[in-house]
């Protein structure tokens, strides 16, 4: 149960939905639906006493938003992509970041599979279940596509 601090096990939970969003392994998947399975009485008949977990079944129930963001870090378009997605509120998102052909990471992490830099600048993917809008280069464009603008 949560107390004035997350439980571990809430936060286990969370950490297996976002491992599973951004690699897509139903692994992480499957442990958290039987995880949150098996509290499901107990959430219905105490939420007050699982203030966390009841924060992460929202996440499990609603779509799936997976944010890629291709670029190097040390430039100003890719600083300018992350920081808006950053300093907005947007508990049921994940993000990646990756270098321009950072092999590593998209062997890693498939929502960065195939997210490539538009006309050599850094882009953003905004994705639901790992399907994606059109690539972005500015953050007015992202911020239209997160609903944030």
């Amino acid at each position: 149960m949560d107390n004035a601090s997350p439980a571990g096990n809430s936060v286990a939970v969370e950490a297996l939905l976002r491992l599973h969003r951004l690699t897509g392994s139903s692994v992480y998947y499957d442990k958290v639906a039987r995880t949150l399975q098996a509290v499901a009485q107990l959430t219905g008949q105490y939420p007050t006493a699982f203030g966390h977990l009841l924060g992460v079944l929202d996440m499990y129930l609603s779509p799936s938003q997976e944010i890629a963001v291709v670029g190097s870090t040390d430039d100003p378009g890719t600083q300018a992509l992350l920081a808006l997605v950053l300093t907005h509120y947007l508990p049921r998102h994940v993000i990646a970041l990756a270098e321009s052909e950072d092999d590593e990471a998209v062997d890693e992490f498939e929502l960065l599979e195939d997210r490539f830099q538009v006309n050599g600048r850094p882009t953003a993917y905004v994705c639901e279940n790992f399907t994606c809008r059109l690539p972005v280069n500015e953050p007015a464009a992202l911020a239209e596509q997160l609903g944030i603008a």
